[in-house]
């Protein structure tokens, strides 16, 4: 009984002991930060402009390689695939817009792109060119 219970300590003593060798890259994370909710525009800045009255009601929901996005046209089509280049920080979408991935938390999403054309529709301007840095919630 007494060799089972020294056994038992020891076995509970080298499985505390092990350590996970292997950690999450900055590409899982982001990943996994990325793929956990469905992503909420609270604010756009386009060269350092409000312009978010251009995307009310924005959403982007990104899985494992896809996206869709809600309102976010023409800049966000309503899907696409996407990859992250080597840093894990940077997203290249299949229309090779690349995307900086300036913060990301379980709760906010920032990110940044550069627009290069500007379209017109319906009397109004519907994207902008320039500096785009939205600002997404859970």
């Amino acid at each position: 009984m007494r060799t089972k219970a020294i056994a038992v300590v020891i076995l509970i003593a080298a499985l505390a002991g092990c350590k996970k060798s292997d950690s999450l890259s900055v590409k899982q994370v982001n990943t996994n930060l990325l793929t956990s909710h469905v992503w909420k525009l609270q604010s756009l800045q386009v060269d350092n402009v409000d312009k978010t009255s251009l995307y009310t009601g924005m959403t982007l929901t990104v899985g494992a390689a896809t996206y869709t996005s809600t309102n976010g046209a023409p800049v966000w089509a309503a899907s696409g695939t996407w990859s992250f280049t080597d840093d894990g920080k940077t997203i290249k979408r299949d229309d090779q817009v690349e995307v900086s991935v300036d913060q990301i938390t379980d709760a906010q999403l920032v990110l940044s792109l550069t627009w290069n054309k500007t379209t017109l529709g319906g009397g109004r301007t519907s994207s902008v060119s320039g500096k785009h840095v939205y600002t997404f919630v859970k």
